[in-house]
Parts: structure tokens; C-alpha cells; sequence
């Protein structure tokens, strides 16, 4: 039993061992991939300022250009984030990631449905500017 416990326990140090092997050796791609992030974020930032610049231009309303703008900032993170799962060498992560979103978003589409379809019927309402109703007699 004594025998045992210690062939695990020797197994799971060099399993251990390994993964902190791994970890050094991986350190300056992991401080790259850092580097990445934080210049993804400032980058996602003057891309929104940017955005918000050049539709002012426009004459859509101003919570329309906000939307806009954000969704354009969330797009430069997530190619960030999809070039730091390449430096890390983490492309079959990037591929379940990619899959997983696709499931979920399939089933979060089904599910709220109706509250989709309203939140849509609410961006397109933006795009006018006066709505007018009329009364039919």
C-alpha cells in the first residue's frame, strides 16, 4: 500500500513538474500575449472615439452611434483575444471556443426569441427620427 501511494505521489510530482516546465517556457509568449490584451483594450478604446467621430458626421441619433461605436470597440477585443489564443498556441481552444459559442448562441437565439425580436424592432425604430401615427376612420 506504502508502495503505491508513493508511485502516485511521484507520479503526480512529475506531473507537476512538467506543467511548471511548461510554464516557463511558455512565460514570453504569455507576456506577449499580455501586451496584446492591453494594447487590444486602448486600441478597442480609439476605435470607439473614432467610430463616434465619424458618425457624427451622420444623421443617425445619437444612441444609434453609441451602439454602433460599442459594437465596434467589443469587435476589436475579440479579435484581440482570438490573436492571443494564437500566440499561446491555443488554436484547438480557438476552435471549441468558436463551436461552443455557435451552440450557444443558437440556443440563446431560441430562447429569447421575443425579446430579440423586440430589442431589434427597438434599433430599427432608432434609425427614424419621427414616427407618426395615423389614425384610420
Amino acid at each position: 500500500m506504502k508502495n503505491q501511494f508513493l508511485k502516485a505521489w511521484s507520479k503526480m510530482l512529475d506531473k507537476l513538474m512538467s506543467w511548471l516546465d511548461a510554464i516557463i517556457i511558455n512565460i514570453p509568449n504569455i507576456l506577449i500575449a499580455i501586451i496584446v490584451f492591453i494594447a487590444a483594450i486602448f486600441i478597442s478604446k480609439y476605435v470607439n472615439k473614432l467610430t463616434l467621430r465619424i458618425l457624427d458626421k451622420g444623421k443617425l441619433q445619437k444612441s444609434m452611434k453609441e451602439v454602433i461605436a460599442k459594437l465596434m470597440a467589443i469587435i476589436t477585443i475579440l479579435l484581440g483575444l482570438f490573436l492571443i489564443l494564437g500566440i499561446l498556441d491555443l488554436s484547438k481552444t480557438l476552435n471549441t471556443l468558436l463551436a461552443g459559442a455557435g451552440v450557444a448562441g443558437l440556443a440563446v437565439g431560441l430562447a429569447l426569441q421575443g425579446a430579440m425580436a423586440n430589442t431589434y424592432s427597438g434599433i430599427i425604430l432608432s434609425y427614424i427620427k419621427f414616427v407618426k401615427i395615423r389614425r384610420l376612420d
